[in-house]
């Protein structure tokens, strides 16, 4: 089972789109560099996934992921971080506000980095 407690009181930071990754950043220096897809559950109800970043969806304008994050997360406090043993699928509580779902997408390539001063801990689903 693959630990990521010193998560928990964390709050986010910054959420920045690469070419083709996301990048969380949280208070106390840690980071997590997301390769997969990603979803914003509120009140269990998916609200947004990384797949729709840029998007207009006959919307007024284009689904800003980064924008729509932080005005959900912002200033909430990680409250429950776990990751799901033999997917290395990742949730992350920010109290009762919303949950932050980082899924597995490849079985060859890493999902997820969190790293941070002397932290390292590589989400890779693997072979069995």
């Amino acid at each position: 089972m693959v630990d990521i407690s010193l998560l928990l009181g964390r709050r986010l930071e910054q959420v920045v789109r690469y070419d083709f990754s996301w990048g969380f950043s949280f208070s106390g220096g840690l980071h997590i560099r997301v390769e997969c897809l990603w979803r914003l559950l509120v009140s269990e109800r998916v609200v947004l996934t990384s797949e729709d970043h840029a998007h207009q969806f006959g919307l007024p304008a284009p689904v800003d992921c980064v924008g729509e994050i932080r005005r959900c997360v912002e200033g909430v406090p990680i409250t429950r971080a776990t990751v799901r043993a033999r997917t290395v699928d990742m949730s992350l509580d920010f109290s009762e506000a919303a949950t932050l779902e980082v899924i597995a997408t490849s079985t060859g390539y890493e999902a997820w980095v969190l790293s941070g001063q002397g932290v390292l801990i590589v989400g890779q689903p693997g072979y069995e």
